[in-house]
């Protein structure tokens, strides 16, 4: 099966990737630890938008909602956000701003990559419900 091909903004895509991992921060009672739930849920519903959703916490959730360049749609899939903000960072701090991310399927390795010299694979994580 050949990948889903989505070209995508670096700078756009981290800042909102660090606001949505923001929303999976819960404020700890008095005397317990913080609470995070780090996974973003990625969402490609058309090939003009990928939609990247934080996860569900408290029944609070957010959504972003980028401009993509995407070979195909009706995808969904999750990774850690961190990861995620790693990757970009590598790349915006040589000074790429437009990057690929191949996704095979659902819970396969993916890939992010400028060109064959600079290429990150990132795991996804096994997603909850969007709800």
């Amino acid at each position: 099966m050949p990948p889903v091909v989505v070209v995508l903004d670096v700078a756009h895509t981290l800042d909102a990737t660090k606001a949505l991992q923001q929303v999976g921060t819960v404020a700890p009672a008095p005397g317990e630890r913080k609470t995070k739930k780090e996974d973003v849920i990625l969402s490609l519903e058309t090939i003009e938008s990928l939609a990247l959703l934080s996860t569900p916490i408290n029944k609070a959730r957010a959504e972003y909602t980028l401009p993509v360049e995407s070979s195909k749609s009706n995808l969904t899939t999750a990774f850690n956000s961190n990861y995620i903000i790693q990757a970009l960072e590598l790349f915006k701090d040589v000074g790429i701003d437009t990057i690929t991310w191949e996704i095979y399927e659902e819970l396969r390795p993916c890939k992010m990559y400028f060109d064959d010299n600079l290429v990150v694979v990132l795991l996804p994580v096994k997603k909850f419900s969007t709800r």
